[in-house]
């Protein structure tokens, strides 16, 4: 039996409480790069399957590398899986199996020739338009056709597009909500992720003058003003030098051409290279080169940004520049994924992008804004993956504060130390004055502990999590043994509310906090050993919530 990580389940267990509180919609998960999305969907694939027999599922991917990818994980956590492959490229048409991994492209005309599916599952969901137009919207559309309690779940580590709108906004929407999310953040955080760390590049490329469509460069311009001789000899001298301790790079170039003279200027200086295009026949074997380490550089274009997996990559070269946020933080997150020997991943951004889109894993989407008389925009909470109105200032779910510009119509602020993530943004220690306790609570969603500490002046507030699962739990189990000298743990915000009203808490006399935005993250606490006893906490207490999470919710899928 697979032991998923405690986030893995926690996202589980959202996405079936999101079923049983919406007899309608379609929900995403929002996973990030590491999370183990093909873990996570293969054992959302058994538990459907073997709990509710007769369910059919279709596992929707944009590339066979996908597909093959999916199938493998499954087959290994699953050797008897009833699944099949429908993908042209990997030469399966397979039918009737109760469970399908398919290209879109393979299987969109075939929606009434195959027995009809009850649940869709969407890899890379962020390729779905908004507009009623496209392979994937075709074919959904056939499949409720089929089956009209057809249901659908979206999978990606960008819950947005390319274009940097939200993927449950826009003309004609598919997606309604978030239903489960794991962050960069929180994986960072653990160490299920591997850093990056900025090299300091003197070769740019001036953007200036390069025409946008569709959120990024028009790419025939781009290509003018970076497949350059001179800018191109010169920024891989520069990598030479940078990367000198890296064993394997994976460099991003604008267009084929781009790529074909980068490839030869890094072969002129000794480094084993390839280009890798959509028009590379020989893919499979140039990637297995690259992944055995015969290969030190792959030079590609629009190829190795989604669902590429090769661990031991230790540094990134971004000759492309880009405004789209989804292909930049899929490029950073090919670097990510640990691997035994490496330590981070090195960043050699010789454009603009990192100054302009900023830390990768503090990326968010933007609301649509072209409709006319459509509802009104919304935004994710980072913390908690509520939709909240674009205007809001707090999530009225977790109480998150979002910063000043995350809800006005852009996809990422410039930073000013270009900074490729929000670790390398120096925290600062402030002097705790008091602390307050608040519940935070709102009908239907779990209860949570609010913390204000006052700093003088200003405010720095955390949300503690008794009554969740998972990771959220452990979090606040382990906050409140670090201020608690019993033996006591509250399983709701009610019950430790009142032991601190009863006993007090611990409570630091400094916090150490870092910039996000307008607004501030806690990252570390101090506890001066004259302070150590527990001293009657001030409480502002609110009446709880409960919170269920029904395991049955799949029962109402129904092939029709």
């Amino acid at each position: 039996m697979l032991q998923l990580r405690d986030y893995q389940e926690t996202v589980l267990a959202d996405l079936m409480t999101w079923f049983a509180e919406n007899p309608e919609g379609e929900p995403l998960v929002n996973a990030c790069v590491g999370a183990g999305k093909s873990v996570m969907i293969s054992e959302f694939v058994r538990r459907t399957v073997t709990q509710w027999p007769g369910q059919r599922i279709v596992m929707l991917a944009p590339t066979r590398e996908l597909v093959r990818q999916n199938y493998e994980k499954i087959m290994s956590l699953w050797p008897e899986a009833p699944v099949g492959i429908h993908c042209a490229g990997l030469g399966r048409k397979d039918m009737e199996q109760p469970i399908i991994f398919a290209t879109i492209g393979s299987i969109h005309k075939r929606a009434f020739d195959m027995p009809p599916f009850s649940l869709g599952l969407v890899d890379e969901s962020h390729n779905i338009p908004s507009k009623e137009a496209g392979l994937y919207r075709k074919y959904i559309k056939a499949q409720k056709s089929v089956n009209p309690y057809f249901r659908l779940v979206g999978w990606t580590g960008t819950v947005f597009r390319g274009n940097g709108i939200w993927l449950w906004e826009g003309e004609n929407p598919i997606f309604t909500d978030v239903a489960a999310q794991v962050t960069m953040k929180d994986l960072l955080k653990r160490g299920y992720l591997s850093p990056l760390v900025v090299a300091e590049t003197t070769v740019k490329t001036d953007t200036s003058d390069v025409k946008m469509s569709g959120g990024d460069f028009v790419l025939s311009q781009l290509a003018k003003v970076v497949d350059v001789p001179e800018k191109v000899e010169a920024a891989c001298d520069e990598l030479i030098k940078l990367g000198q301790d890296r064993k394997s790079w994976l460099v991003y170039g604008a267009t084929v051409e781009h790529a074909e003279h980068i490839n030869q200027a890094l072969q002129a200086r000794g480094i084993k290279s390839a280009v890798i295009s959509q028009h590379t026949s020989d893919r499979d074997g140039i990637i297995a080169d690259y992944k055995s380490g015969k290969l030190r550089a792959l030079v590609n274009v629009a190829v190795l940004s989604v669902g590429f997996d090769a661990p031991a990559t230790d540094l990134i070269a971004l000759m492309r520049p880009t405004r789209s946020p989804v292909l930049y933080v899929q490029i950073a997150g090919r670097g990510m994924r640990l691997a035994d020997g490496k330590t981070d991943c090195l960043w050699c951004d010789f454009s603009d992008s990192t100054a302009i889109l900023g830390p990768v894993d503090s990326i968010q989407g933007r609301s649509y804004r072209g409709s006319k008389g459509g509802d009104a925009p919304k935004k994710p909470c980072p913390d908690c993956g509520h939709i909240c109105a674009a205007g809001v200032r707090v999530c009225p779910n977790c109480a998150h504060e979002f910063p000043f510009d995350a809800a006005h119509d852009r996809h990422g602020r410039t930073a000013s130390t270009a900074a490729v993530l929000t670790t390398e943004i120096k925290p600062q220690e402030v002097e705790v004055t008091k602390v307050f306790y608040q519940s935070h609570s709102k009908p239907g969603k779990r209860t949570s502990l609010m913390v204000v500490y006052q700093c003088g002046l200003k405010q720095h507030r955390e949300w503690i999590c008794f009554e969740h699962t998972g990771y959220a739990r452990d979090k606040a189990r382990t906050w409140w043994r670090e201020r608690f000298a019993g033996i006591v743990i509250p399983e709701t915000t009610g019950e430790a509310l009142e032991l601190i009203k009863e006993i007090g808490l611990r409570e630091p006399t400094h916090i150490t906090v870092k910039a996000n935005g307008k607004y501030t993250d806690i990252t570390r606490f101090r506890f001066d050993q004259a302070a150590s006893g527990p001293t009657p906490g001030s409480v502002r207490e609110d009446k709880p919530s409960t919170w269920s999470s029904p395991l049955s919710a799949l029962q109402s899928f129904s092939t029709g």
